[in-house]
């Protein structure tokens, strides 16, 4: 599954009321946003399941 399928899994579970099972899907997306390198992606995942923040976080250079 994608990142977005997983984030929107999450969503539809919260909003269901399923909160256990979408922070697992939160999760999974977490997961595959770090394995891709999407930095602000997964820093934007830990705060929607309130997780703490990964440090410290590299800069990106261009």
């Amino acid at each position: 599954m994608s990142t977005l399928a997983y984030e929107t899994l999450g969503d539809v579970l919260r909003a269901a009321g399923r909160e256990p099972d979408a922070v697992r899907a939160y999760e999974q997306a977490l997961q595959l946003h770090e394995r891709k390198g999407h930095v602000l992606a997964a820093e934007r995942l830990r705060k929607t399941i309130g997780a703490p923040p990964r440090l410290p976080l590299r800069p990106i250079r261009g």
